[in-house]
């Protein structure tokens, strides 16, 4: 049995809670929040309470977060921001739900349910309709009165079906006017496009019904049992000084650069994809024990768990391969002044920008650069 203090010690470490572990990592290099300008995206800190669903299957005056196909029902709001629409467990019977979680009593998403008029606590539900029409539902469709939605702020001739994320151009994602929902959204879409993966028994290959207030599903056949399952990938950025390596995807609208990335390997550990994925992509030497863990975000498009890291390298010469289509290393001043003109650019525009905030190497490119400021 390891000691207590023992595992305080590791897990202190691993977070970066422990000053006397902490003070080990090159200067400059913080873990944790602490090189963050501010929470990740997809991160409530508790606001959005995943968990042990309900005894009642779907209790009176729940929350439903309807899904067609991967799209998710938003309406714009008169600032022009985007809301979830909500629908009342009493107004649809129709679709397959699974259970999400419950929302702190002062959040986002509790207000949300006070303006829909639903019951607080009943907890939010996925509705999946992809099965129930041939084309994306209107709100009449779904059965509901065009005076769905109790609050003032909300047009309810503006609700639309949307992607969350688009590879061009501004995400639904990043017009919503709380982050805590598109934590909500996206765990709603992720959860459908599991279900929907998960039809047939991988065993015997019957079909499957989802059990446990969907949280698992269930072969007819012969029992066994599915769970959602998140592929671990980590994402990189590597940094020399007042400079970060970034790299780009040809199918990426134009002037994007982003932290390198890829998925945790089969039997790898967290410091070897780094190391590798960093290898592959850009011919760069990481040395190993500069790796630094920052935050992790779910990322569920599909199924993805993000771990990001800092790092430092052995050798700076970039040897590109077929991986991406460019790796460069970019000056913090220059980042910081195309980051000032990030307003301007659009679909079409070539010039250099980064992901959008709701991404996770926004969050670490950002703090990279508010370490830098604090050093001069």
């Amino acid at each position: 049995m390891v000691p207590r203090w023992v595992r305080w010690m590791l897990l202190s470490a691993f977070f970066g809670l422990a000053p006397s572990i902490r003070s080990k990592h090159p200067p400059g290099v913080s873990l944790g929040r602490s090189f963050l300008p501010r929470a990740v995206a997809f991160n409530t800190e508790g606001r959005f309470q995943r968990g042990a669903p309900p005894s009642e299957a779907t209790p009176h005056g729940a929350s439903m977060v309807p899904i067609y196909r991967g799209m998710s029902l938003v309406s714009e709001t008169a600032t022009g921001e985007l809301e979830p629409v909500l629908l009342s467990s009493e107004q649809v019977q129709m679709g397959e739900a699974s259970w999400l979680g419950t929302a702190e009593e002062s959040s986002a998403l509790a207000e949300l349910q006070r303006k829909a008029s639903h019951r607080l606590g009943s907890g939010f539900w996925m509705l999946d309709v992809s099965n129930c029409f041939d084309q994306a539902p209107s709100l009449s469709d779904l059965g509901l009165r065009e005076d769905f939605n109790a609050s003032p702020s909300v047009s309810s001739t503006s609700a639309q079906w949307h992607k969350l994320r688009s590879r061009a151009g501004a995400s639904v994602v990043d017009r919503l006017a709380s982050e805590d929902y598109a934590a909500l959204l996206a765990v709603a879409a992720g959860m459908s496009a599991w279900h929907r993966s998960v039809r047939f028994c991988a065993t015997c290959g019957a079909p499957t019904e989802a059990v446990r207030s969907g949280l698992q599903r269930q072969c007819c056949q012969c029992g066994s049992r599915f769970r959602p399952r998140v592929d671990p990938a980590m994402l990189v950025l590597v940094t020399d000084g007042d400079r970060c390596l970034l790299g780009r995807k040809a199918s990426w609208p134009a002037g994007r650069f982003s932290a390198l990335a890829g998925f945790v390997e089969f039997g790898e550990t967290l410091e070897e994809c780094v190391i590798r994925e960093v290898r592959e992509e850009s011919g760069v030497l990481v040395d190993p024990k500069s790796i630094c863990f920052v935050a992790s975000q779910p990322w569920l498009f599909p199924r993805s768990l993000l771990l990001g890291f800092t790092a430092k390298p052995v050798s700076t010469e970039i040897k590109l391969t077929e991986e991406l289509e460019d790796v460069k290393w970019f000056e913090a001043d220059y980042i910081e002044a195309c980051l000032a003109e990030a307003d301007d650019i659009d679909a079409s525009d070539t010039r250099f920008n980064i992901p959008s905030r709701t991404s996770l190497a926004n969050s670490l490119i950002h703090g990279w650069l508010q370490s830098i400021r604090a050093q001069k």
